[in-house]
């Protein structure tokens, strides 16, 4: 049987997901499935905080080791309209321009600091290092792949002029803050609020 999701992230958008499944498959196959397809660049032996499901206008988590048809039909679900959160992290975030989100993630096994920086046309993203302005190894596409040179340029010129507001937020949320107080960043005579748990799902 093919299930159709709505998958809703703090950080991207919402993805159209496809799953073929039968009477046996569990939930855990499914979140293993789409976490691979879709979140590559981010690990966990921990699926079961990284999910919800959406029914109602409720969250609800499920078993890992529950079969996934047993689960829907248990809570009405509609096979073919059905709403799942992925829920990787907190950290904060900010649009930039109309250009990009950029966002900082907590929990990350990374020790140097950086941001995420989402384009929104394309919906993938870059990791862009603090310290040197330079992309990160094993990001599946290229900072150039998905922003031109005026924008690479502009959001280049917005991460140095905010390095150390940055720098600050990433390793504070490393060693487990929330934070509460507002992180105002600038570039070009605006502010830019860097607000946590930003999410562009509203």
């Amino acid at each position: 049987m093919e299930l159709e999701f709505e998958i809703y992230t703090r950080n991207d958008g919402v993805f159209e997901y496809k799953y073929s499944c039968d009477n046996n498959t569990l939930i855990k196959d499914l979140y293993d499935s789409i976490h691979n397809d879709l979140f590559k660049e981010d690990e966990s032996d921990n699926l079961i905080s990284l999910f919800a499901f959406e029914h109602n206008g409720v969250e609800q988590k499920a078993r890992l080791d529950f079969k996934l048809l047993k689960f829907l039909k248990n809570f009405n679900y509609d096979f073919k309209k059905i709403k799942l959160l992925y829920v990787y992290g907190i950290g904060a975030g900010c649009d930039f321009d109309d250009i990009a989100i950029i966002r900082v993630n907590n929990g990350e096994p990374h020790n140097r600091p950086h941001v995420h920086i989402y384009s929104y046309r394309k919906k993938q993203f870059v990791r862009i290092v603090l310290s040197t302005m330079t992309q990160m190894k094993n990001d599946s596409v290229k900072f150039e792949d998905i922003f031109s040179v005026k924008e690479r340029k502009k959001i280049l010129q917005f991460l140095k002029q905010n390095k150390s507001k940055l720098e600050d937020f990433y390793i504070r949320c490393m060693k487990g803050e929330y934070i509460t107080e507002e992180y105002a960043l600038a570039y070009n005579g605006k502010k830019y609020i860097l607000h946590e748990g930003y999410n562009i799902i509203s």
